[in-house]
Parts: C-alpha cells; structure tokens; sequence
C-alpha cells in the first residue's frame, strides 16, 4: 500500500499472519491476513481511506451508527454531536475515526497505544487503550475505555469490521430491529425472515444483493468465509451491511448497544468515574 509511506504504519507479523494498524488514524486495523488471504478489505491510497473512513479496516466507532438528530440527555443534561449524515439528520459514527492514537509500546508482534479525549470527539473525557497481538492462533484485540472526569460517561462503542468479500459467512443474529426511514430503530423487535435464519446457519455471500439491518446477538461470533471473528459479552448487538452488494466488501459490525442507544438509558451502558469498561475482538482461522 503506496500511502502507508505518508502515514505512520505498524506492521505485526506471527507465523503465517500479518497485521497492518494505523496509529495516526484511529489504532485502525487496515490489514490482516493469513497465508497471503486477506480478511479484511484495505485501502489502496490515503486518500480513498480519507473519502470513507468507515469501509476498511476495522474503524472504531464511539458511539455506533446513528444518533437521532445528533443529541442525546444524560443525567439531566442535554449533550449534541455533529449532525454528519445530513440526509437524515443524524449523527453517525462517532469522531473517532481518525483520532491520533500515541504508541506506547509495540514488538514484532504486539501493539500497544492509547488516546485521551478532552471532550473534543465526546464530550466526555475518557481515555481508549488499544492492544494488538498477533500470534500463530490469530488476531487478539482488547480495548479498555476509561472514564477520566468527575461524572458518569454513557458509553457505547462499536467496530465498522469491513470484510472482504468472501464467499460464505453467518453472523449469530438473535432479533431484527424494525427501522424507520431514518434508519432509526422504531423499538420494536421481529422475529428473523427466512434470509436472515439463512445467515445465522450460514450462506453463500451472493454478489449484487443488497444487505442491511440491525440485530440484537444470539451469540459472539461471526464465521466469514475460512476465518472466525469473536467478540467478548458485551457487544450485544450486530450490524450488517454491503453498500448494495456490488463493492465486494462485506461489514460485520458488533455494537455494544443498539442504533441510537445513547437516547435508550436502560440500553446504555454507564462508566461511573475513575473505573473503566473492557471489550475485546478475536480473528482467527475457522475449524468448522
């Protein structure tokens, strides 16, 4: 990748794997791969990284998918994120994206690096410690949030894991989310269609079918072609999505809450101050 040039790169290697994170832009993890077989979709330039954020890699995501009208009350005060999907009028994503992660330490297998927020991607500050390792087994990712102010933080955090395309994955979907046309969850619940009971046993990944929903998980653990992606708990919730099916990309998204959760207080998770809240992603060959 030319544009790993123009950016600080860390490259991590163990046995037939190899990882690629992008300190600078979020702790992103932009390359994984095993035997040469690339799991996840990466950038070919900076630039088309800049263009979407969101689509390589396995952006960080604080908080997850949509906020309804950007704004959100806790405890009494009402608190505003950047409306960036315009269409909708949501705040989508998070700012975390390209947040500038320090490295703390790192080998040829490990990665350790960290950020704090002042309040300027949450207006909250907390800080987020990243440690990457790599080993023959796989990928091991754990992420520790901690509440660094004087009051409780509502949090809710997500990864934007974006595939590449394989050519059968299931996801341990538990319920769809009924969505409104501002791609905002209406509260109710159903039960899963006959694609999406498909998905959960597992399916061919079909190019040109478009792909899109929101699920609570019956389970931690994503099958993507010959690999396996495991989240810890707390990630209680999935998010599927391909851009219509025609990019060759497949995103399989845990959340530990579900789409404009800030705005749901009993779905919410709270990090009261000075303690911190643990998550973790596993990749590793599948054995099934």
């Amino acid at each position: 990748m030319e544009f790993l040039r123009k950016m600080e790169c860390v490259k991590l290697k163990a046995g037939l794997w190899s990882a690629c994170v992008l300190p600078d832009f979020g702790a992103n993890l932009i390359e994984l791969s095993y035997d040469g077989q690339r799991l996840l979709r990466s950038p070919a330039s900076l630039m088309q990284l800049e263009e979407n954020p969101y689509l390589y890699g396995n952006p960080f995501l604080l908080p997850p998918n949509r906020t309804r009208d950007g704004r959100f009350e806790f405890e009494g005060r009402k608190y505003d994120l950047p409306v960036n999907e315009q269409e909708r009028h949501n705040h989508i994503h998070g700012l975390m994206y390209n947040a500038p992660f320090t490295v703390t330490g790192s080998t040829d297998h490990e990665l350790y690096c960290c950020y704090e927020n002042k309040g300027e991607r949450y207006p909250f500050p907390f800080s987020a410690l990243f440690h990457y390792e790599l080993s023959q087994d796989g990928l091991f990712l754990n992420v520790v949030i901690g509440n660094d102010g004087d009051n409780d933080m509502p949090l809710l955090v997500g990864f934007h894991t974006t595939f590449a395309a394989p050519k059968t994955f299931a996801v341990a979907l538990g319920k769809r989310w009924e969505r409104n046309k501002r791609f905002l969850p209406t509260g109710r619940l159903a039960e899963l269609n006959k694609e999406e009971e498909l998905i959960r046993r597992g399916k061919k990944f079909e190019e040109g079918e478009p792909l899109s929903g929101f699920y609570t998980a019956d389970g931690h653990w994503a099958r993507v072609g010959d690999f396996l992606m495991e989240t810890s708990e707390n990630f209680t919730q999935w998010i599927l999505f391909n851009g219509g099916g025609g990019e060759g990309y497949l995103c399989v998204e845990p959340q530990s809450g579900p789409v404009n959760g800030l705005n749901v207080s009993e779905m919410c998770q709270v990090v009261k101050k000075g303690q911190t809240q643990k998550y973790w992603l596993r990749f590793r060959k599948s054995t099934s």
